[in-house]
């Protein structure tokens, strides 16, 4: 799926998540195996620079590089690396081969690259449309899944339209309930308070060299009324998973906005060879998983990408696939980064 067998370091690919595959593959005895336990979710951090003191931010304390090497057990088990920053990139050499292995995550399943090619072209092609990624269905992001669309919406309008004030005005009447965070869901996460004040009057602030990126799209777009037939030549593909995206009342003034906005299931017939993916062995379907990835995939084509903020899958588009379909430089979450989350 991936290639990043040669990048720096050897692999070995599991089919097995069991102990005695272990034991088996590398030839080891249990005792061989130093097992590092997982309580909670963010359980340790590991730095690579033992004379820099960090804030651990959500962690529970912190591994140095160095004591782990001092470790004599052939293995070291890790039993998560769940969370951003759970290694901290902090020396120069590291954050180098930290930016080597990223460049060779990415995606490149031919089935799921096909489809995405074939999808990408009819936006227009590469740098042609306007990407995103709206995550709305679970945790904070259903709780701020309003706030979230609508900051997204106005710097939309900010950086793609020519609105003025009152126009944004008239088409965003429900802009101050959008700036509430959902009143029927409760959630509780570490380092995320959820009792913000999220109120944003309506302004207008356009660039003094907006972006007026035509679409060379031969998909038929949504009717326009006599403000959104202005914007008809940008074309935007929202990658989601609210159901029913086009119908979903959070996402509707994205629609409007734009009457060439595009979802994966616009495209259906693409589909089909996805949808008969399946592991071999067991005959289980893999388009549950699959999905997902193809839509990260061609929102990562567009010239601009949008997305959820604290969405690990957000970043893996924005820091990887972004850049990488589109000739950038691949971002690295780096010591600079996450200082500038403390």
């Amino acid at each position: 799926m991936i290639d990043i067998q040669q990048r720096s370091t050897p692999l070995v690919f599991r089919d097995s998540l069991s102990y005695q595959w272990i034991y088996g593959t590398l030839g080891l005895k249990p005792h061989d195996v130093y097992f590092f336990k997982d309580v909670m979710p963010y359980e340790y951090q590991i730095h690579d620079d033992p004379s820099l003191d960090l804030p651990l931010d959500r962690f529970n304390y912190r591994m140095n590089l160095d004591t782990l090497k001092k470790i004599e057990h052939p293995v070291l088990h890790f039993g998560s690396m769940f969370g951003s920053y759970r290694v901290l990139a902090e020396t120069e050499a590291n954050m180098e081969k930290l930016r080597n292995i990223r460049s060779g995550m990415i995606f490149r399943q031919p089935v799921l690259t096909s489809t995405t090619e074939r999808i990408v072209e009819q936006l227009g092609g590469t740098n042609q449309f306007i990407g995103m990624h709206i995550r709305v269905g679970d945790g904070i992001f259903k709780l701020r899944a309003s706030i979230v669309v609508d900051d997204i919406f106005h710097t939309l309008v900010n950086q793609f339209t020519d609105m003025t004030l009152e126009e944004v005005i008239q088409f965003d009447a429900d802009h101050d309930r959008d700036r509430m965070e959902s009143a029927d869901y409760e959630v509780v996460l570490r380092s995320m308070p959820t009792e913000e004040d999220h109120t944003k009057p309506i302004e207008v602030h356009h660039p003094s060299n907006r972006d007026k990126k035509t679409s060379k799209t031969k998909l038929k777009c949504q009717p326009s009324d006599s403000i959104t037939k202005r914007f008809k030549n940008t074309v935007v593909y929202i990658a989601t998973d609210a159901p029913n995206p086009r119908e979903h009342p959070l996402l509707r003034k994205l629609f409007r906005l734009f009457p060439c906005t595009f979802v994966l299931s616009d495209f259906e017939k693409e589909l089909e060879e996805v949808k008969r993916l399946q592991v071999v062995e067991e005959k289980v379907p893999l388009d549950g998983y699959l999905i997902p990835m193809l839509d990260a995939m061609i929102a990562a084509h567009g010239h601009t990408f949008f997305g959820t903020p604290h969405s690990t899958f957000t970043s893996y588009i924005e820091r990887q696939l972004h850049p990488v379909y589109t000739g950038k430089h691949v971002q690295v979450m780096g010591l600079e980064e996450y200082l500038k989350l403390q």
